[in-house]
């Protein structure tokens, strides 16, 4: 049997089953406005269809296939109850109910690309649909909205379409909302809370720095790591790649190209070496199309990167790199 299917992922079908099926029976004890929350049943009836598919989307005989069998039970008796008591819905429920469609679906079309089923089960969206029911009428569930707003805009705008003046009013709009947030989240006389001041894990595959020159390079990059649960910031320049450093938590790396005229990785290293408090932090040339090989290796090391990776831009080598550095 396949190692992956003999125990369940911490966030996964079986995970998400679970909580809803505690959810359900809170429905059955409240009761709402009259009007059912605006989209609920299309949305539910995506669901239907997305629930009836999951009993055949893996069928080995693990936890993983198991938790799509009970997800798919679950979420059938979401929509038979909704179509009886409409009322005893939470309006708060609308936003995760519609993420938890369109990943179904997603989710349903990588499979019939061929992705794997017990890779489909420990996908990192399973976690980030879970929070988004947990945070429903939460100030975090505005946090959630605003991060998901802000992948879709990532694919869909970039410096090339938006005008000068746009880009610098945006620029100026993100500040003002960046500047108000460090002054909500203030404690201690003052002192902002980063999370190196929460304590505990942080959670996911750690942070990465990510400084390309390439619009598209970038954004490709950035949805592959996302996906596998890296939490990716995007400095502009190195300039503000070293104002991140210096204010830390530190990042496990920093991955940046070297092209004419931004030179990335040359002048971030030179920032670095004049930089002082700051942890040694491992730096990966991206290489686009190369037939090279070792020499992007050697480049790299030429260049003062630890290591070199290449396209097409795979999180699993991306990881066995890390995995590398960290080893003393």
């Amino acid at each position: 049997m396949n190692e992956i299917n003999q125990i369940e992922p911490e966030h996964g079908p079986g995970r998400l089953a679970d909580y809803l099926a505690e959810l359900l029976k809170r429905f059955r004890h409240f009761s709402g406005p009259m009007e059912p929350p605006v989209g609920m049943a299309s949305h539910l009836a995506r669901i239907r269809v997305s629930g009836r598919l999951l009993a055949a989307l893996d069928r080995s005989s693990g936890p993983v296939a198991e938790g799509f069998v009970r997800l798919g039970g679950v979420l059938g008796e979401w929509v038979t109850f909704f179509e009886s008591s409409p009322e005893s819905f939470p309006l708060n429920l609308a936003s995760p109910v519609e993420r938890l469609a369109d990943f179904l679906e997603e989710l349903l079309a990588r499979r019939d690309q061929g992705v794997p089923a017990a890779e489909l089960g420990t996908d990192g969206g399973w976690s980030a649909v879970l929070a988004s029911f947990r945070h429903a009428g939460t100030p975090l569930a505005v946090l959630e909205d605003v991060e998901d707003l802000f992948s879709r805009w990532g694919r869909h705008w970039t410096d090339d379409n938006l005008t000068p003046l746009q880009e610098q009013q945006l620029f100026r709009r993100w500040l003002s909302l960046r500047e108000r947030g460090d002054v909500l989240f203030q404690v201690d006389g003052g002192r902002t809370r980063r999370l190196d001041d929460l304590g505990g894990p942080t959670g996911g595959s750690g942070e990465i720095l990510l400084l390309v020159d390439s619009t598209f390079r970038r954004d490709e990059i950035r949805d592959k790591l996302v996906a596998r649960d890296y939490r990716v910031e995007i400095p502009r320049d190195p300039a503000q790649a070293l104002e991140f450093l210096s204010a830390g938590p530190a990042p496990r790396a920093v991955l940046c190209d070297n092209l004419e005229p931004t030179l990335h990785l040359t002048n971030l290293r030179e920032g670095l070496s004049s930089l002082a408090g700051v942890a040694v932090i491992p730096l990966v040339l991206v290489v686009g199309s190369s037939l090279a090989g070792a020499q992007d290796e050697e480049r790299a090391r030429s260049l003062g990167a630890a290591a070199a990776w290449r396209e097409p831009f795979d999180p699993v080598d991306l990881g066995r790199i890390l995995q590398c550095l960290s080893q003393p």
